[in-house]
């Protein structure tokens, strides 16, 4: 097996596709849905066209597909014509641009990472001390030298009694 990470972006049909591939097994895929899907869906990851500024708004209408904007108010840093990764935070209500946020996180059922907000966050839910400080400190080493300086786990209630094999692998 090869080691090392690999982006394949393709398309077949007309439905885009994207996999990225780490020392030879896959990670993720993401494909396009097919036409007349509702899209987009809170959760979902794109890489948006700032198409307009409105100050008076205090925020930006962003391309998400041909098809759908969303609506954007972290602007700074960015200007009209320019690429930005989002994330839609929930259903776009009719008519209406579906809002979207910078902070991209990436969730499974015990962990998530949140790049741009370093550190190791905990859920109040786990209520035990012994199993709060196992929990930090498989996160800890499992983070050490993975993770860029800027992005941060945060341990779900899901990760309650999960074995340090389970969480290494998500």
């Amino acid at each position: 097996m090869a080691e090392g990470r690999l982006i394949l972006l393709g398309e077949r049909g007309g439905v885009g596709e994207a996999a990225l591939i780490e020392d030879g097994r896959l990670e993720d895929l993401m494909v396009d849905p097919p036409a007349g899907a509702p899209v987009p869906r809170p959760g979902e990851i794109y890489w948006a066209k700032v198409d307009r500024l409105v100050a008076g708004m205090g925020g930006a209408f962003v391309r998400l597909t041909r098809a759908a904007n969303g609506w954007l108010r972290e602007v700074k840093g960015t200007g009209e014509g320019k690429g930005v990764l989002v994330q839609v935070t929930a259903f776009p209500e009719d008519g209406k641009a579906a809002p979207v946020t910078r902070r991209v996180l990436h969730k499974g059922p015990r962990l998530i990472l949140s790049p741009g907000a370093p550190g190791i966050n905990l859920s109040r839910r786990i209520g035990n001390s012994a199993e709060r400080a196992r929990l930090v400190a498989i996160v800890e080493g499992l983070a050490k030298g993975r993770l860029e300086g800027d992005t941060g786990v945060i341990i779900r209630t899901g990760a309650r009694g999960a074995p340090e094999a389970e969480l290494a692998h998500e």
